[in-house]
């Protein structure tokens, strides 16, 4: 099987620089070097929106820290409460039937 040279890339870049005559070799490198920084641009980009979501996921598991912290709070006061209801109203039901 004969050695052949690898494939050029058929893109408009490439193809331009060649229109203008230029070094097969430069051209395919330099269109290289352009996909490849599209490339890096959009894992940029993607990157960026990954920290932003992850911002957003620290504030939302920051606000339902608070809620549980504030319903450990309520708990701690409204059962004590409903202890000190239940009490008074089965007492006043234990003097209504006792009568």
């Amino acid at each position: 099987m004969p050695v052949t040279a690898p494939e050029r890339p058929a893109n408009a870049l490439f193809r331009a620089l060649r229109d203008a005559h230029a070094d097969p070799d430069l051209a395919h490198e330099a269109s290289e070097e352009v996909r490849s920084q599209a490339g890096r641009n959009v894992i940029a980009v993607v990157e960026a929106r990954f920290d932003a979501m992850e911002a957003r996921f620290d504030a939302m598991e920051a606000r339902f820290d608070a809620i549980a912290s504030r319903i450990d709070v309520l708990q701690r006061v409204i059962w004590p409460l409903i202890g000190i209801l239940a009490t008074t109203v089965f007492g006043l039901l234990y003097r209504i039937v006792a009568e």
